[in-house]
């Protein structure tokens, strides 16, 4: 028995086993109240730490702001592509330009036909409208003939630098 938190030795009574028994059974439950006590103890300096880990822990960082800019960016970046879908060096190449250069010169040979010019002057004129479309189909053929030689100016430069690195190293002791 406690009083005021100190036990106090129990009368001296005739030992029996019932009286035994009880006694047994009272240290048992005021053991397992203590076990309780320390248990409890444990538990709560334990959520206590977690709390103040987590009042610890930063807010999650708001990225509203950057999804708005990007959201910003991507507008505007729609915008300019579609700017440049709708320009004419886009959407025609050079074959495209050939075909116009000919409609061109065909219209501007009937016209002179219409003026009654004479035929020297529309020869020379039909000849320079030709000379403009040939040129034209002829920058395409000279593009690639220039990446061509490129390609292999590269390939024979690095088969000549492999080339003599090895003699040089196959002179080198």
């Amino acid at each position: 028995m406690t009083d005021q938190g100190r036990t106090t030795k129990p009368q001296e009574l005739p030992a029996d086993g019932a009286t035994l028994a009880f006694d047994a059974l009272r240290h048992a439950v005021e053991e397992l109240a203590r076990n309780i006590d320390s248990d409890m103890a444990t538990i709560r300096r334990g959520l206590e730490a977690a709390f103040d880990r987590y009042d610890g822990l930063a807010s999650p960082a708001d990225y509203g702001n950057h999804f708005e800019r990007m959201a910003d960016d991507m507008v505007l970046i729609a915008e300019h592509v579609k700017a440049l879908e709708i320009s004419p060096a886009l959407r025609y190449g050079p074959d495209d330009y050939g075909r116009m250069f000919e409609v061109i010169a065909d219209r501007v040979i009937v016209n002179l036909h219409r003026a009654k010019l004479g035929g020297s002057d529309i020869e020379s004129v039909t000849r320079e409208l030709r000379e403009l479309v040939y040129a034209a189909r002829d920058r395409n053929r000279q593009d690639r003939r220039l990446l061509t030689a490129g390609l292999a100016g590269l390939l024979l430069g690095g088969l000549l630098t492999w080339t003599v690195v090895r003699v040089w190293q196959s002179l080198s002791f």
